[in-house]
């Protein structure tokens, strides 16, 4: 729980097409909860990605080596101050294609 930040907010967005959370989720514990609960719930991942999205670092999550959600995470001060959940279908067509982050020659992002 350390690596959420007090105050950090987890949005999701389903597009209205798949299930998301309706609203955004805030606080340490309510987002380590919801976390958890989809983490059990949606126990159909087969495999998952180190990925950049929107010039965060994200994670891909792959079912049956199709994208079926991506997760970005905002980071201050070393702790996670957002997640960024999409599930919209439209989206993750354009997040499907893995691009280097260009930053400029800077090293890129390592956890």
């Amino acid at each position: 729980m350390d690596l959420l930040a007090p105050d950090v907010v987890q949005i999701s967005d389903g597009g209205g097409n798949v299930v998301a959370a309706r609203r955004p989720i805030t606080g340490r514990s309510e987002v380590a909860r919801f976390v958890l609960r989809v983490t059990r719930t949606s126990g159909a991942a087969t495999g998952v990605e180190h990925a950049a999205y929107n010039g965060m670092p994200a994670a891909r999550f792959l079912t049956g080596g199709v994208l079926d959600w991506l997760v970005a995470f905002e980071i201050h001060d070393g702790r996670i101050t957002g997640l960024y959940g999409i599930r919209n279908p439209d989206k993750l067509q354009r997040a499907n294609v893995v691009r280097p982050l260009d930053r400029g020659g800077h090293q890129p992002w390592k956890p």
